[in-house]
């Protein structure tokens, strides 16, 4: 008996580790038919205009869809809570062409926090057809190489290093470009965070986004890697099952055993 016990205890303490591994987003949107913000520092966001939720996300997403007109956004009613070391993680679909340029805060706005005027502020939009990402002070935009004004779902990871200054963004899980922006420089200019367009509010986004989510720390390839292709992990009492079934086949066999004898 005792082996069992030990045995499930292992089996729940690997799956609550498996669970538990990876970067914990200080803000984590799912989007199930509304904008609740389940991270460890949660805001609140309200809906400006026609903003919908739908059963369209891709299965790696989790959750639903929110989906915008091209006149609508959800903005928080606070300021996000992280100025240093930041990444953030989402999921977006369109098939209409964005606005053109050579600064982020240009495009159609998709995750942003911009704030009028020369200032650290920073924000991802949607330019040239693709994704631009955005340091204010000496205003660095960097964008993807590729387009994704396809109709196809993408997910779009940017990260900034505050000690380097170091930009990069991932697209669909893998790196696809990086530059240097100003470093040192924390992120106290930046305006509410805001989905669906430039945080001003204008520039608005005619398209979808999925599992939205802020991380107050420098993610990793293999954490974007695994955002856009999550392993999954089994329940405790899957686990616990298994290792019981092993503890009787085990008994069994001792019992045959005993009786040859």
């Amino acid at each position: 008996m005792q082996i069992v016990r030990n045995l499930a205890a292992a089996a729940l303490f690997a799956t609550a580790a498996s669970a538990s591994a990876g970067p914990i987003a200080i803000s984590d949107f799912s989007f199930n038919n509304n904008a609740v913000d389940k991270g460890s520092k949660p805001l609140t966001m309200n809906a400006r205009g026609a903003v919908s939720y739908s059963n369209t996300a891709p299965a790696a997403a989790g959750g639903m869809a929110v989906n915008f007109n091209g006149s609508s956004n959800l903005q928080a009613t606070t300021a996000m809570k992280t100025s240093g070391d930041f990444s953030i993680a989402f999921w977006m679909k369109t098939g209409t062409n964005s606005n053109t340029g050579g600064a982020w805060y240009q495009g159609n706005g998709l995750v942003d926090a911009e704030t009028a005027g020369g200032t650290t502020d920073w924000g991802i939009s949607l330019l040239n057809n693709k994704i631009a990402f955005g340091m204010g002070g000496w205003d660095t935009t960097l964008q993807s190489t590729r387009t994704v004004t396809d109709g196809q779902w993408h997910l779009v990871s940017t990260t900034w290093a505050m000690g380097t200054g170091t930009m990069s963004l991932y697209l669909d899980g893998l790196l696809n470009a990086t530059t240097t922006s100003w470093a040192g420089q924390s992120r106290n200019g930046q305006n509410l965070l805001t989905f669906g367009s430039i945080a001003i509010p204008n520039n608005y986004y005619n398209g979808s986004l999925a599992h939205v989510q802020v991380f107050d720390s420098v993610l990793s390839a293999a954490d974007v890697a695994a955002i856009y292709a999550p392993k999954a992990v089994p329940e405790p009492g899957s686990v616990a099952l298994i290792g019981l079934g092993l503890v009787g086949l085990l008994a069994r066999r001792r019992k045959s055993a005993k009786a040859q004898a």
